[in-house]
């Protein structure tokens, strides 16, 4: 069959919408190739082996990061790390979140794991800092795409009464594997003190052999498509026509290349001089500081003209942007932004007030993981039940701001294991109930065309909340431990005290005294951040309040009456906020019979 870009028509066999983006109509075609459930589980299986791995690997390979940048004294490079790579991914996923329109699932897939085994190969054989720093932005991109791919395959997949559970189900790895990581980190740290570059090395190798069952499946699955002509898009057609690099500006231009370089050059301008000043001669008044700072404004300013008066396809497009969009991106926004204020340097302030062992210490860092993992089980099962989301969001969100609470109460010398678990189990129940009520919400309220879009945009904007909460922390946690160090360890060298920033284990090692004035230290740096998340963490609960309540049924969105194969099942009953009513839908091979989305202002 021949086709071009998206459309509305409907001129397909089986009433499937025709002329879709490929990615789009090849996976809507693998529902009309493989009708039986064994089929569908048999993917949902693959996908399960690469989220099996790839939680084992987020599980270890933080704690990784932050000794690998203590062996090479640069401990508060953290900061400047993780905000660059959170800068550079939230450019790159709409790439991906294209990519995977452009051209497919599986081969988005291989995007992606191309940059994850680059980078950790940098990374574990870095014999440097930059080294380890660029390693780690390949890896990013990656372990970005990876999730990114997932989160769109499920998407893809599951009706709106299950995507909840669906999101949940793939993140229950996370909650076996941090019981396994512990004693996996504990064993290869054991080794030596360079021994953090086994931990990277083992997924170098591990990762692709865990991506080759989906590769396959979803490969064959476009074969048989093809060869029986349900595919309603071909992409060689636009080749012929337009010649590949039409095609590739085409995409360029439908990613908002130039939008995406002004915002992500304006937020690393903004944002990476708060993480390095203290690196630079003059810290603040450093020229470079002031440079950077004055041109990121700039591009800021150019990105608002740009997506204003010239972009074709600005990011925020009139398209997809709606109020239930708008206010997912504003709720996970605020959740990152308050977030990385609190976790960014929690682990390290943990490894030194308290004298957990290496297992312990991972099972406690990831306490976290497993509620976010365990509770989205529940939020996506009282999902499913109430077939809302609204009500579950702000319930948990609740719970959210308790834990802010507690870890505020926790800024002490000596606090306690069961109130530091505590705030990782509120603070983990809260974040459950309102990323996947997020997700639902975002995703209910577009057209399956631009689902990827959307979800890369949600993305997009929760990441950079995450960079500026990182790069913020970051500021503070250089500006601020060094006087505190100074001021409760007077009698210690400036150059011991150079060595104690630098490294959380020589700060956690030093001798008794000394360990006592760097706890003080450590106690009175992270007051002001931890109080600036309790305050943050306010405004998702708020932004909640005026979020629409879709109704979740067996439809793919909440804006379409289509199922995930891209069936139609009747006339759209989505309408304004205050539309109560709801048609009855046709039954199918591929449904039971469902109740039409729409959304209401109810909670």
């Amino acid at each position: 069959m021949q086709a071009t870009t998206a459309t509305t028509e409907v001129d397909a066999p089986h009433g499937i919408q025709a002329r879709k983006e490929p990615g789009v109509a090849r996976i809507e075609a693998m529902f009309r190739v493989f009708t039986n459930k064994r089929s569908h589980w048999l993917l949902y299986a693959c996908i399960g082996l690469i989220v099996y791995v790839a939680s084992l690997q987020s599980n270890t390979v933080f704690n990784f990061l932050v000794l690998a940048t203590s062996s090479y004294g640069q401990h508060s490079l953290l900061g400047a790390i993780t905000v660059a790579n959170s800068i550079l991914a939230a450019v790159v996923i709409p790439f991906i979140a294209k990519i995977a329109d452009a051209t497919s699932r599986p081969r988005t897939y291989l995007f992606a794991l191309f940059f994850y085994i680059l980078g950790y190969t940098m990374v574990a054989a870095s014999r440097n800092v930059e080294t380890l720093a660029v390693g780690q932005l390949f890896a990013n991109i990656g372990d970005k795409g990876i999730s990114l791919v997932n989160s769109i395959l499920i998407a893809d997949i599951t009706p709106l009464k299950w995507r909840g559970w669906g999101f949940a189900m793939i993140s229950t790895p996370y909650i076996v594997n941090a019981f396994i990581s512990a004693p996996v980190v504990e064993s290869i740290l054991s080794r030596g003190p360079d021994s953090w570059r086994w931990g990277y090395a083992i997924f170098v190798i591990v990762l692709p052999v865990a991506f080759a069952p989906a590769l396959g499946f979803l490969f064959w699955a476009e074969f048989k498509a093809k060869q029986q002509g349900v595919v309603v898009y071909d992409e060689s057609t636009v080749r012929e026509s337009h010649g590949v690099v039409a095609a590739v500006l085409h995409h360029f231009e439908a990613a908002d290349t130039i939008g995406l370089l002004l915002l992500g050059g304006a937020f690393a301008l903004l944002l990476l001089p708060m993480t390095l000043y203290n690196q630079l001669p003059g810290g603040w008044n450093n020229k470079g500081i002031i440079i950077m700072f004055v041109f990121g404004a700039v591009l800021m300013i150019a990105f608002g003209v740009w997506e204003l008066k010239f972009c074709k396809k600005p990011l925020m497009s009139k398209r997809i942007l709606n109020k239930t969009l708008l206010l997912a991106i504003v709720i996970d926004f605020f959740y990152y932004l308050g977030g990385y204020f609190r976790l960014l340097y929690f682990s390290s302030w943990v490894w030194v007030v308290k004298d957990y062992s290496y297992g312990e210490w991972t099972m406690f860092n990831n306490a976290m993981g497993v509620g976010l993992c365990a509770f989205s089980l529940i939020s996506g099962a009282a999902i499913r039940y109430l077939q809302r989301y609204k009500s579950v969001q702000l319930f948990g969100l609740v719970f959210y701001i308790v834990g802010f609470g507690l870890t505020v109460y926790c800024r002490r010398p000596d606090p306690s294991t069961g109130a530091l678990v505590m705030t990782q189990l509120l603070i983990s129940f809260g974040g459950a109930c309102s990323v996947v009520g997020s997700q639902v919400a975002a995703q209910a309220s577009v057209r399956h065309e631009d689902m990827a879009s959307a979800i890369a945009l949600l993305s997009l904007w929760t990441t950079l909340g995450g960079s500026i909460g990182s790069a913020i922390s970051t500021a503070l946690w250089t500006s601020r431990l060094p006087m505190a160090l100074a001021k409760h360890l007077p009698d210690v060298s400036a150059e011991q005290r150079a060595l104690i920033f630098g490294s959380i284990d020589v700060a956690r090692n030093s001798e008794p005294a000394v360990r006592t004035g760097v706890i003080l230290a450590y106690v009175d740096t992270v007051e002001s951040m931890w109080i600036a998340a309790l305050v943050l963490s306010v405004v998702p609960f708020i932004a909640t309040l005026f979020m629409d309540n879709y109704y979740l049924g067996d439809t793919h969105n909440a804006v379409e009456n289509t199922l995930v194969s891209g069936e139609h099942v009747g006339k759209t009953a989505a309408g304004s906020d205050d539309e109560g009513s709801r048609s009855s839908m046709a039954k199918s091979d591929h449904s039971v019979p469902t109740e039409p989305a729409q959304k209401t202002s109810t909670v």
